[in-house]
């Protein structure tokens, strides 16, 4: 009789051990745990960048005649926004910005220039800045290095003496490189180098006569930061409130 009873007893052991090993009590009807989704970079963003200019101004007319090349530098700061869209790694986007800038110089014009600037100087002053830009970079977790290039049209002034001078809206090109990186899902910074170039603009006529239309090249290296916020106009509800 206590054998028998041993061997029901050893089974019922056998059952309850085969059945907490395949559910174990410590998980029955725990919340199920998601693992935290990568970074995505698709999407909306508005941010600010600001940042410094260092580059060269040369103004010329058809006498022939040259300021000489005289450097420019200064900062800039304003507004961006753009759309991102991410495939596995690779991110394709469009980034449009604009700016107010302070990115001046000028020479007296002395030699090789010749003659010199009529009293005071020869100056130019980049007053704003905008470019429409495409970006293709190649997502790493949080980070995102990348190439930029598009158009660029900028508020250039030129100068020569006291009474002869004009502002224009020129139309350039840009090219660079930077980094940006995830501080959350919805924020990220930026570290950006562009190359920008303006070309040789005609800018004013020269008020002492002869009158002759006096032109100012223009080009500059710019290093800029940025902070942008991301969203998403497609995405659903539920998903905007899972995040929080």
């Amino acid at each position: 009789m206590g054998t028998r009873w041993l061997a029901v007893a050893a089974v019922f052991v056998a059952s309850c051990a085969t059945a907490l090993a395949a559910d174990p009590p410590s998980l029955r009807g725990a919340p199920f745990y998601a693992p935290p989704p990568a970074f995505t970079w698709t999407g909306f963003s508005i941010g600010i960048v600001g940042g410094g200019a260092l580059g060269s101004a040369e103004q010329t007319d058809s006498t022939p005649w040259s300021s000489g090349t005289y450097r420019v530098g200064g900062g800039l700061v304003g507004a961006s926004l753009g759309y991102n869209w991410q495939v596995n790694n690779f991110v394709f986007g469009l980034e449009g910005d604009g700016s107010a800038a302070w990115v001046r110089g000028s020479t007296l014009g002395i030699p090789p220039a010749f003659p010199a600037c009529f009293l005071p100087d020869c100056a130019a002053n980049l007053a704003a800045l905008g470019t429409g830009r495409a970006r293709l970079g190649f997502a790493v977790d949080r980070f995102l290095p990348y190439v930029t290039g598009g158009g660029a049209v900028g508020a250039l002034h030129g100068q020569e003496g006291v009474g002869s001078g004009g502002t224009r809206a020129v139309v350039g090109w840009t090219v660079g490189a930077g980094i940006e990186a995830k501080l959350s899902q919805d924020w990220s910074a930026k570290l950006e180098y562009l190359h920008l170039d303006l070309g040789n603009r005609v800018l004013f006529d020269e008020d002492i006569p002869p009158v002759f239309a006096e032109r100012v090249r223009f080009s500059s290296e710019i290093v800029r930061v940025g902070l942008n916020y991301q969203f998403d106009l497609f995405e659903p509800p539920a998903a905007i409130a899972a995040k929080y």
